[in-house]
């Protein structure tokens, strides 16, 4: 494996890599503890998305996609929205640290670690959070190490429509950025 380089991806980029896109993000839900399966055209959708309210990294080595990370602001989320209002925070506070996915063939390498730092770099806001499986102990481990501490109580159960019949059990992790980092804007890569 070369040098890995994290750079912006917005929608033209999304199509360049859309086959080994959703291939790489099935290939990191399609697994314990998610069961998900997602089409082309839904894994193509949620980055748009993404790219269009916040912004999107893909990890790349030389031509070859390694990874993706994404965030948008909390607020641009109907479902986050609502619960964070439920634990009496603004959602307008919040940036929301949506995916982050490495290849699997390619995992356990620092590509997850280097996209992290860069959305956190890149997150014009002092609050983030994330949310995962519960039973996802490698992101929990992960996530920690850069800060994150679980928010006590905070849990999304809802039926999993890419797992037919499955419930989907999230908990959810906050970061209070430190004050050199708030603001920085480093987009421009």
């Amino acid at each position: 494996m070369g040098g890995i380089n994290i750079s912006l991806a917005d929608k033209v980029r999304i199509a360049e890599y859309q086959d080994a896109l959703a291939v790489i993000y099935n290939g990191c839900f399609n697994v314990p503890p998610y069961f998900e399966r997602f089409s082309q055209n839904e894994v193509v959708k949620i980055f748009e998305e993404y790219a269009e309210q916040g912004f999107v990294f893909f990890a790349t080595d030389g031509n070859r996609l390694a990874g993706f990370g994404a965030a948008v602001p909390s607020s641009a989320v109907k479902d986050l929205t609502e619960l964070l209002s439920d634990f009496r925070a603004n959602a307008g506070e919040y940036w929301y640290h949506a995916d982050v996915g490495v290849d699997p063939g390619v995992q356990g390498r620092g590509i997850g670690k280097l996209i992290i730092e860069k959305i956190l770099l890149n997150i014009p806001s002092d609050r983030v959070f994330m949310r995962t499986h519960e039973n996802n102990g490698r992101s929990v481990y992960l996530h920690k190490k850069f800060g994150f501490k679980a928010i006590e109580g905070m849990i999304q159960e809802k039926e999993n429509i890419h797992c037919p019949g499955g419930i989907d059990k999230r908990i959810f992790m906050e970061k209070i950025k430190d004050k050199e980092q708030i603001g920085k804007k480093v987009l421009k890569i």
